[in-house]
Parts: C-alpha cells; sequence; structure tokens
C-alpha cells in the first residue's frame, strides 16, 4: 500500500466511524456488545494502519518525535480504555456503552490529531530526510529509464572516446 493510499484509508475510516458515531450508528442504549461488534473491525483497521503511518511521521519528522507518539498513544489508549469499559461486567451495561462511546469519540479526536501531524510531516519533511528521499527517487527513476536502454558504462564509452577523439584532432 503507497503512503498516499494508507493515510487516505485512515482518513476514510475515521470519517466512517465518526458519521456512524454522530449518525446514530452506535449509540447509547446500545447493549455494549452489540456496540462492540459494530465497531470492532474498523477500529482494529484504523490501530493496524497508525502503526505504520507513525512509522512513517517519525521517519520524515524525527524531531517531533514525542508530539507523534503522543498523539499516537493517546489514541491507542482510547481505544482500549472504550474496549475495558464495553467488557466490564457491570449491574447498568447501557452505561458502559456511554462511557465507551464517549472513550471512542475522544480517540476520534487524537487519530484527527495524529493525522493532521502525519500530513504536516509529508508536506515539511526534515530537511536532511527530504535530501535522502530525493537522492532515492532519481536514483530509481535512473535504474528505471536504463532498465530498457543501454548500461551506464555503454552510454559513457562513445562520450569518453568523441572526447578523446575531438582532442586529438584540436591537437
Amino acid at each position: 500500500m503507497t503512503e498516499d493510499k494508507a493515510s487516505t484509508d485512515f482518513e476514510l475510516l475515521l470519517r466512517k466511524i465518526a458519521i456512524d458515531l454522530t449518525g446514530g450508528i452506535f449509540f447509547e442504549r446500545m447493549a455494549p456488545n452489540v456496540v462492540w461488534e459494530r465497531v470492532e473491525k474498523p477500529v482494529a483497521v484504523l490501530l493496524e494502519s497508525a502503526v505504520a503511518l507513525r512509522e512513517e511521521a517519525v521517519s520524515l519528522k524525527p524531531e517531533r518525535f514525542h508530539t507523534i507518539n503522543h498523539h499516537y498513544e493517546a489514541m491507542v489508549q482510547r481505544l482500549n480504555t472504550f474496549r475495558e469499559i464495553l467488557f466490564q461486567r457491570t449491574t447498568e451495561p447501557l452505561t458502559n456503552s456511554r462511557l465507551g462511546l464517549e472513550q471512542l469519540r475522544q480517540a476520534l479526536v487524537e487519530a484527527s490529531d495524529f493525522l493532521h501531524i502525519l500530513k504536516e510531516a509529508r508536506a515539511n519533511p526534515n530537511p536532511i530526510i527530504k535530501a535522502i528521499l530525493d537522492l532515492k527517487m532519481r536514483q530509481k527513476a535512473v535504474q528505471e529509464s536504463t532498465l530498457g536502454g543501454p548500461s551506464p558504462s555503454q552510454l559513457s564509452g562513445p562520450y569518453e572516446k568523441d572526447e578523446v577523439n575531438s582532442k586529438k584532432n584540436h591537437s
């Protein structure tokens, strides 16, 4: 999966959960196990995507490690708390649904902040990291362009010979 696709998928999933939450797909009068059944897969995918996106953001902007990690950890903690609350055995399970959904809302806020930081890191990577990535892209482009054409040694041969011949002719 490309980096842009990963963050786009993360953002779309984040929006879907938020829309479902505000649109009443998950609501406080549902039993906790029903809430969990409806949100388990999207939450798992969100967490899985966030791991790779955190690595990317830290790679692009290592000086922002603490900020990136703070929002990532806060999101993960809220999602874990959401799950734990839903699975607590109490005499008032609907209270658990309400409290759990509040944790989910807060997790979405943290996830949104995390996504914003990722986009910022992509738009303005560390200058040294950017230079390395640019060199890597140039190298890849050169390799791809020479796959079907002559090898670099074949390219340099005639130019060197022409240069030597032109020097002899001018002497």
